[in-house]
C-alpha cells in the first residue's frame, strides 16, 4: 500500500514538477497554526498545531495552478494517560487546482509525511486534502486547508489516521 502510494505521488510530482520547467516559479515562506486531531485511542484529540515552510508555485495560461511545499510542523499530541508526546514532523505536499481570478486559488493536496512522537515512536504516510488561498496583496496570502495523513508508526500507536484544519500565512517573492 504505501509503495504504491508513494510511486503514484512521484509520478504526480514528476508531472507537476515539468509545469515549473519553463514559465516563471513565484515562492513563498509561510507560518500556519490549526488543530489536529487523531482516530487513535491512546492519542488525545483537538490539539494545536504550528507549522513554518517554503514553498513554489506557478499558475499556467489555462488557470490551472500547480504548487510544491515543504513544512516542519509540531503538536503536543500527549496521550490521554497524561503522557508527553511531542510530535514533529516534515511534509512535502503539491497542490494542484484552478486560479479562478486574479487573487484567489482552489486547490487539491496530496502529500507524505514523517513524524517523530519521541519517546521511540515514529511514523511516515501519505496524506490527502483540499484549499483555498486569498492574496491579500502583491506579497501576503491566507489559506485555509484541510488535510488528512494516514500513518503508520513504530512502538504502541499503531496505524494512526490524522485530520488536520489550519490557517496559513505566506509572504510571496
Amino acid at each position: 500500500m504505501i509503495k504504491k502510494t508513494l510511486l503514484a505521488f512521484s509520478a504526480v510530482l514528476a508531472l507537476t514538477s515539468s509545469a515549473f520547467a519553463t514559465e516563471k516559479i513565484e515562492k513563498e515562506v509561510f507560518i500556519s497554526t490549526g488543530v489536529y486531531s487523531t482516530d487513535s485511542e491512546v492519542l488525545k484529540d483537538n490539539n494545536l498545531l504550528v507549522s513554518a515552510g517554503f514553498g513554489i508555485s506557478k499558475v499556467k495560461d489555462n488557470n490551472i495552478f500547480c504548487g510544491l511545499s515543504l513544512d516542519l510542523a509540531h503538536s503536543d499530541v500527549s496521550s490521554k494517560e497524561s503522557t508527553s508526546l511531542n510530535q514533529t514532523s516534515i511534509s512535502l505536499e503539491q497542490k494542484i487546482g484552478y486560479h479562478w481570478n486574479t487573487k484567489s486559488n482552489a486547490y487539491a493536496i496530496t502529500g507524505v509525511r514523517y513524524s517523530d512522537f519521541g519517546a521511540g515512536i515514529d511514523g511516515y504516510g501519505p496524506g490527502i486534502g483540499a484549499g483555498i488561498d486569498y492574496r491579500l496583496n502583491k506579497d501576503i496570502s491566507a489559506a485555509i486547508e484541510a488535510k488528512k495523513y494516514f500513518m503508520n508508526t513504530k512502538g504502541d500507536l499503531g496505524h494512526i489516521d490524522s485530520t488536520q484544519a489550519v490557517m496559513k500565512v505566506a509572504y510571496h517573492f
